[in-house]
């Protein structure tokens, strides 16, 4: 299953319920513990950058490794989040962690739990330890205690945590149930309302699974109705008997607490229908220890969301925004028949080909609009399949699935994300955490039928292939749409012409505009308004396909450049004015780009095939007087730092931008008078996803774009 940090702040339910299912109450298999901390429990005034000291009794075992933080061999927590240290020493005996420097901030209340560690022999921490601590001069003096059961069991370890909203807010306060009478007692709890939680890792993992026959959990419920409840801690107050009891949780199919938790949210509103559901951790055949419920009412405009288990019931906050309200029908078909569905489909061989698969699940009303024009260009007995045989580039989601957002002119990298109002499908989502492939199956929610699969097999075409399907979707947005500019997208051209995806620009002289229409895997995936940034010539009927443009170019140079150079990403643009030495010949621009050497670029007459001129190797050279100029990015292709050179005649105001593929600014880099001459401008790429990105530069009489490509 996936891990997630239990005890990091978030206001997001799903990754609230990643805090559920990792934390570990790491109880010991020896006498292995920690002897003392700097700062101790209950200090005051401790300095924002002070050096913690935590000492064990016996030498750690640096090999070993927990949820968080990663690659550190103790399992830590700590409330609020603080900053990341400046380094991290141990003693020459491997007893004494010092962590220099957490960056604290001041007059702050802090909880640090110390949840895993394993010593050299090979003993686990038989105790977490919980630090509170603050940078201010007081701590809040209200306690919480209780006792924690577990039947036929040994409480001891256990963590209790006291949730300001549960699951999914902070974590104000913890404690440690010390021993077999299961009496615990939560010191410096600030006032507030909270849920309190129990938590036993069973296994000493330093992780808390929710599978059946793993770890246990506990909510307070002091009526025993099943529900959970909060309880208000005023200042100073002393809180007795928050009693819970551990249970284990059993594997459930969503419909079977369906029932009852309809039942609890329409005694709250009676108009309220369901309108999603998910489980974040889902078996192959279809049961999860947890479910998520979302409901919402019409009449009072607002959402209900209730988490569900074999013993509990929790209402949760949920801050997101919903795709869609629209009620789910009643008969949905319940989860294991959907997982069948999937499985059916390549889910199996999808987690024979990775073992560590995660699966998840959500049913919710979705439109699919590049599934439906991949059902078109399969019939249901071809519909794609994932088999261990087939290429692993079918799913690799870190290059391949396309998040489309809720604007019609919005494309970037990311998690599949498809806006809705169409039908109700359950997506059933397989993750590999080692490779980071991404595979999901759209599963028809009232006949169980499998829909389709996305991503899609990863089909690489040529440029021609796409036309029909571009020149279709052109015609009904303006019957006067011509084509005018084509080229790859986010995609490296193979020697062979082909690239998963391609950019079609059309234009319309009656509309007076420019629109671009997005193809991945044969597939029309988004089209939108683009600036006015292309020739509006449009291109001749008959221009050569990118295959023969590709084997110009390979034979000119490419094949070579592509052997001797590392990281080699090919772009392939076919439009007017790319030949400087005639702007109105319609050329194939082809350009290589490496992080080893400098970018070269092949013309390819776009009538004929042919070679138009001979190989150019890096930047242009251009007088320093009397000129306006852009230059090419150098490094190109860049991660994430690179230089832009430009040219100024005379003395003006220079604007220089980066854009997205679709003209929308991602960062100004300049906007001032400069003098003549040539001027250099440093581009930090941040965290922008790998891909093709665009430099534009604009004056009182001068304007020019440049592409540049950031690979990661």
């Amino acid at each position: 299953m996936r891990k997630a940090h239990f005890l990091r702040p978030s206001a997001s339910v799903w990754r609230a319920v990643c805090l559920l299912l990792v934390l570990g109450a790491s109880q010991g298999l020896a006498q292995f513990a920690v002897v003392s901390t700097v700062p101790g429990n209950g200090a005051t005034n401790v300095d924002t950058a002070a050096t913690f000291v935590i000492t064990f009794n016996a030498p750690l075992d640096t090999s070993a490794r927990f949820a968080w933080p990663r690659d550190f061999y103790i399992g830590l927590s700590m409330t609020p989040e603080p900053g990341e240290p400046d380094s991290v020493t141990l003693s020459p005996d491997l007893r004494t962690v010092r962590i220099h420097n957490l960056h604290l901030w001041p007059d702050t209340r802090f909880c640090l739990a110390i949840l895993g560690a394993r010593s050299s022999t090979g003993s686990v921490l038989q105790l977490p330890v919980v630090v509170t601590f603050t940078t201010g001069s007081t701590l809040p003096t209200a306690t919480v205690s209780g006792i924690i059961t577990l039947p036929g069991g040994d409480p001891s370890g256990t963590v209790v945590a006291l949730f300001s909203d549960l699951f999914s807010g902070d974590v104000q306060a913890m404690a440690v149930v010390p021993g077999l009478s299961g009496a615990y007692m939560a010191q410096y709890v600030p006032p507030g309302r909270y849920w309190p939680v129990a938590l036993k890792d069973v296994d000493h993992s330093g992780d808390f699974d929710p599978n059946p026959a793993a770890d246990l959990l506990a909510v307070y419920d002091p009526n025993g109705d099943g529900v959970a409840d909060s309880l208000v801690v005023d200042d100073g107050a002393t809180v007795t008997g928050v009693n819970m009891t551990l249970s284990t949780f059993t594997a459930l199919t969503a419909r079977q607490r369906y029932a009852a938790t309809a039942a609890l949210v329409r005694g709250w509103s009676a108009d309220a229908d369901l309108v999603w559901l998910a489980a974040p951790d889902l078996s192959p055949s279809g049961t999860a220890p947890l479910w998520l419920y979302l409901f919402f009412s019409r009449r009072e405009q607002r959402l209900y969301g209730i988490m569900a288990s074999s013993f509990f019931l929790a209402p949760f906050h949920w801050d997101e925004e919903v795709p869609d309200t629209t009620a789910l029908p009643d008969n949905w078909v319940d989860s294991d028949v959907a997982a069948d569905s999937a499985e059916a489909h390549a889910g199996e061989a999808f987690r024979q080909a990775n073992p560590d698969a995660h699966l998840s699940a959500f049913l919710s009303h979705l439109e699919l609009p590049a599934t439906r024009k991949l059902a078109r260009l399969f019939p249901e007995e071809q519909a794609p399949r994932w088999a261990p045989e087939q290429p692993r580039g079918l799913c690799q989601a870190r290059v391949g699935s396309l998040q489309l957002s809720t604007s019609q002119s919005s494309l970037r990298l990311g998690r599949p994300n498809f806006m809705a109002t169409a039908a109700p499908v359950w997506a059933f989502m397989y993750l590999s955490e080692s490779t980071g492939e991404l595979w999901t199956a759209f599963i028809d929610a009232e006949s169980g039928r499998f829909l389709a699969a996305w991503p899609p097999p990863v089909l690489v075409t040529t440029a021609r292939f796409c036309v029909p399907l571009a020149e279709q979707a052109a015609l009904a947005w303006a019957q006067d749409a011509q084509l005018v500019f084509l080229g790859t997208h986010l995609t490296s051209l193979s020697p062979s012409g082909q690239a998963e995806m391609w950019f079609y620009a059309y234009h319309s002289p009656s509309r007076d505009s420019l629109r671009g229409f997005f193809f991945y895997a044969g597939m029309l995936v988004l089209e939108g308004e683009i600036p006015p940034l292309l020739s509006p010539v449009p291109l001749p009927a008959s221009w050569v396909d990118s295959d023969v443009a590709a084997l110009v170019a390979e034979t000119n140079g490419g094949s070579t450049y592509r052997a001797t150079q590392s990281d080699v990403w090919v772009t392939a643009i076919l439009g007017t004015g790319s030949y400087p030495s005639d702007p109105n010949l319609p050329v194939w621009y082809v350009q290589y780009l490496s992080s080893t050497a400098e970018e070269m670029t092949v013309f390819v007459d776009a009538r004929t095939g042919n070679l138009v001129t001979g190989v150019e190797h890096g930047k242009p050279t251009l007088g320093t007087a009397g000129v306006f100029a852009l230059l090419p990015n150098y490094p190109n292709p860049f991660n994430p730092v690179t230089t832009i050179e430009y040219h100024v005649r005379e003395k003006c105001r220079v604007r220089l931008e980066v854009l997205d593929p679709l003209g929308r600014r991602i960062a100004t880099l300049l906007d001032e008078e400069q003098s003549p001459g040539v001027h250099r401008v440093q581009f930090h790429a941040g965290s922008l996803p790998s891909g093709v990105y665009l430099c534009r530069i604009e004056t009182h009489q001068f304007a020019a774009v440049r592409k540049m490509v950031i690979v990661r």
